[in-house]
């Protein structure tokens, strides 16, 4: 996989931001841009993209630069952080591994990097928040050939938006609180990284939920996602979390063994290809 894969955007309201945020894009590689979910002056800032973890540093610092000494006590529920990971080149299978891991780790990471405040926000929804999305994406799992518009229709306002594959290639995390204080959204990124990169690891999502069963939650995590593990400072009692779970089970075993048949000959390349993602998906998880 390519290392180029972040993009950032930060909302952000208050006194002066606007003329901060020019001041970023002028010395760095941040455009800006209004948001009419905001009040007041407000503005986006958006990393040029997609990044490296090292390019996100960078511009990280840059953004600090200008931003160290806002006021934070001015951004509102309504302002976020939203961090993109690029998968534009991944599989089908590549995808749900990956969707294994972020469900069964949602409440945990979200109840952290969201704050009590924005859980359940109707602009990042988590999956125990919208249980009929999880309904659309096991119909894709199972026929994404059939069930594309899982990727068109639903889960804009998820707090794990695939909407935006249609449009960037990309998997959106909506759910971070306002913020302008760079270590704290580094570590955040951190995060997606290493569930991100991790969940490529494991041979298939139910070999996740074994290890899952084996470890037990809390030792799960720590062996395998020590970052996630120290971000959220061990706490793994959220009242969320067994939702999530059985959300994240639902994922991993909801491809039932066996093949479609097949439609090849009167499929265009791009079905072609759909086809082939499919199989390589029921062959791994058969």
């Amino acid at each position: 996989f390519r290392d180029e894969r972040f993009g950032l955007e930060i909302e952000i309201e208050g006194r002066n931001c606007q003329a901060l945020a020019a001041d970023v894009a002028f010395h760095s590689d941040w455009t800006y841009t209004d948001d009419g979910s905001l009040r007041g002056e407000a503005v986006e800032l958006i990393s040029s993209g997609p990044r490296s973890f090292d390019q996100v540093v960078r511009s990280l610092s840059s953004f600090q630069e200008c931003f160290q000494d806002f006021d934070q006590s001015l951004l509102s529920d309504r302002t976020s952080v939203h961090v993109h990971y690029n998968i534009y080149d991944w599989t089908v299978a590549n995808v749900h591994k990956a969707l294994t891991c972020l469900f069964l780790l949602e409440a945990l990471i979200t109840s952290r990097c969201a704050g009590e405040a924005r859980e359940g926000n109707h602009f990042c929804l988590r999956a125990v928040d919208a249980m009929a999305s999880i309904e659309d994406l096991v119909a894709f799992l199972r026929s994404p050939l059939g069930n594309t518009s899982y990727f068109v229709e639903s889960g804009r306002y998820l707090n794990i938006n695939l909407n935006s594959y249609t449009k960037f290639g990309t998997i959106e995390f909506r759910a971070h609180r306002g913020c302008t204080e760079a270590n704290e959204i580094l570590r955040w990124v951190l995060v997606i990284q290493e569930i991100m990169t991790v969940s490529q690891t494991f041979n298939d999502p139910r070999q996740i939920m074994g290890l899952y069963s084996e470890y037990g939650l809390s030792d799960f995590i720590m062996e395998f996602f020590p970052k996630t593990f120290a971000y959220i400072d061990g706490e793994v009692n959220h009242p969320a979390h067994y939702e999530s779970f059985k959300i994240a089970q639902r994922v991993a075993y909801c491809v039932a063994e066996g093949k479609e048949e097949s439609k090849k000959s009167s499929m265009t390349a791009s079905e072609r290809r759909h086809s082939q993602l499919l199989e390589q998906l029921q062959r791994t998880e058969g």
